[in-house]
């Protein structure tokens, strides 16, 4: 039992660590249209992270908190590109 709450502490540093590089990411984005209509290797290498952390964040969130599915939440968030290159927010469905 106690590698179990020791593992569950873990994950909670790891959401954590998560959560602020995701918050990080989100309000220092690049979000403005490009002239040339091309996004930079470091944007899509930035949307892509933050897609994966989303996604791991709200696997740790249902582990650790398995009343969340019945709690009718909000879908999360992703990051998105426009045909312009602009970097938008889209809803992730089930």
């Amino acid at each position: 039992m106690y590698l179990v709450n020791k593992n569950n502490e873990l994950l909670k540093d790891v959401l954590v660590n998560m959560t602020e590089t995701c918050n990080q990411i989100y309000t220092k984005i690049d979000r403005q249209p490009k002239d040339d209509y091309e996004t930079s290797e470091e944007d899509l290498l930035l949307l892509k992270s933050f897609n994966t952390f989303v996604t791991i964040n709200q696997l740790i969130l249902d582990k650790l908190y398995p009343e969340r599915k019945q709690m009718n939440l909000p879908n999360p968030k992703h990051l998105g590109l426009t045909k312009h290159g602009q970097i938008v927010e889209i809803e992730v469905t089930a």
